[in-house]
């Protein structure tokens, strides 16, 4: 698999396995969403740990900061015409 396939596995298609997808599995107004905003791609895992940047819980940044995100670096990690894939994890 991609790596923008088993994070769209990971979030989107296990909330809709969960029956979890109108309130979880995509970055979208008016869904929960935990998220870490990383530096760089963030598939280049090695270097992970160290550019973590922020982290959101539920829609609430709890460490970091988030700066601006340009619609295309966005869309960069995921396939076109999907939402961005969020967090799957029911809370």
């Amino acid at each position: 698999m991609a790596p923008a396939e088993v994070l769209a596995a990971t979030t989107s298609s296990a909330a809709e396995l969960l029956g979890v997808a109108g309130e979880l599995g995509t970055l979208e107004p008016g869904k929960r969403a935990d998220v870490v905003v990383v530096d760089g791609d963030p598939f280049e895992l090695a270097t992970l740990p160290e550019r973590i940047a922020a982290v959101v819980k539920d829609g609430r940044l709890v460490a970091g900061h988030v700066g601006t995100v340009t619609a295309v670096s966005a869309r960069a990690a995921w396939p076109a015409g999907g939402a961005a894939p969020g967090t799957a994890t029911p809370g």
